[in-house]
């Protein structure tokens, strides 16, 4: 009897998961809209509207992924609906990296605003690697090229090549294992069962050594797409990912593929105006400038900023007025790292009391 149950349960959630991938194929605007798929995600669907919104539960705070997906013209619709579900269940609402679009609609319905980064964007009809500003990437990419690196699709849809997958499993375990655990629920995952309209590009030497692995998550129906994914090997040709994703674009330009998002620059672009921003905003803002155990926010902007993205545009976190700050912080912090949230804190802490004394001396 409980097989059966359980049976049943794992057919009604791929049976939403399904219903969900229709919607975002359908509707999912936002560069984010795919990964509102992975499994890490609870859904809540509307009953008046095609629509649904994806979010984990942290400490009774519904931390929902994204803008929403709706068709067109129902987004209050949705949107009253899922206030009503939280009120019944006594959750309280925390939108994470919303567009400045939606940030407007749900300043006007009470939520605070707080800025939490900024997405690269390449529009692809104009992008090319010219003059001064990606004059470090060009010789990264010289570099992977001298050494005989090339990129390639790979397409599960079409051919499975399970030995071929097995590697690329390795690899990213093993990329995954010299770091401080994995990240989820703004991040997504190789997922060859079910690659949803994924693409895959891996990066293999003259002797078909395999290198690294990057994905794109489509957006816009196929107009677009999002950067996801990035393993590299421990042994890896450097050069090798800036030159899969460089690869990866200009194929996709060659397609007529609108633009690329190279995802979220968290805690980027955050200016501290005095009067003018809001107490998570400075928290955030001093993050960014200090923090740097595990996860250097820093060094990640400007990774992204070295592909001379042909614009920024500003992400939000929204949330109800009346939850404090240091609970929206750990509750975005626990969504993305489920594990291990305490120990980040407290190294953050610790980290920031030592500077704090130095200042002293």
């Amino acid at each position: 009897m409980q097989q059966l149950l359980k049976d049943i349960r794992m057919y009604q959630a791929e049976n939403c998961l399904d219903y969900a991938a229709n919607l975002v194929t359908r509707y999912g605007k936002d560069s984010l809209s795919y990964l509102t798929l992975e499994r890490d995600k609870k859904y809540f669907f509307a009953s008046k509207t095609e629509g649904f919104i994806a979010y984990t539960v942290i400490d009774n705070v519904a931390v929902c992924m994204g803008d929403l997906i709706y068709e067109e013209g129902t987004l209050e619709v949705l949107y009253n609906e899922f206030v009503n579900f939280a009120k019944k269940e006594r959750l309280r609402i925390c939108f994470s990296s919303v567009s400045e679009e939606f940030s407007e609609f749900l300043k006007k319905h009470g939520f605070s605003i707080s800025k939490y980064g900024e997405e690269a964007i390449i529009l692809l009809n104009t992008y090319e690697l010219k003059g001064s500003s990606t004059s470090k990437l060009r010789q990264k990419l010289s570099r992977a090229h001298k050494a005989g690196i090339k990129v390639i699709e790979y397409i599960p849809e079409k051919r499975r090549d399970y030995d071929f997958e097995e590697k690329i499993i390795d690899i990213s375990e093993q990329w995954l294992s010299n770091r401080d655990g994995k990240l989820g629920f703004s991040l997504g995952d190789l997922n060859f069962d079910k690659p949803l309209g994924r693409r895959y590009f891996v990066a293999i030497d003259e002797t078909e050594k395999l290198h690294a692995i990057i994905t794109f998550l489509p957006f816009c129906c196929k107009n677009g797409y999002f950067l996801d994914v990035m393993r590299r090997s421990c042994d890896s040709i450097p050069g090798v990912i800036e030159k899969s994703i460089i690869d990866g674009i200009m194929k996709m330009k060659e397609e007529g593929i609108e633009l690329v998002s190279l995802g979220l620059a968290p805690l980027a672009g955050i200016k501290i105006i005095s009067g003018n921003c809001t107490t998570l905003e400075k928290g955030m803002h001093y993050m960014y400038k200090n923090f740097n155990q595990g996860y250097d926010f820093k060094n990640l902007h400007n990774y992204k900023k070295k592909f001379n993205p042909t614009q920024w545009n500003s992400r939000y976190i929204a949330y109800e007025a009346s939850l404090s700050p240091i609970r929206v912080a750990y509750a975005m912090i626990k969504a993305r790292k489920k594990d291990g949230v305490w120990w980040i804190l407290l190294k953050w802490l610790w980290q920031s009391m030592k500077k704090f004394a130095l200042k002293l001396k």
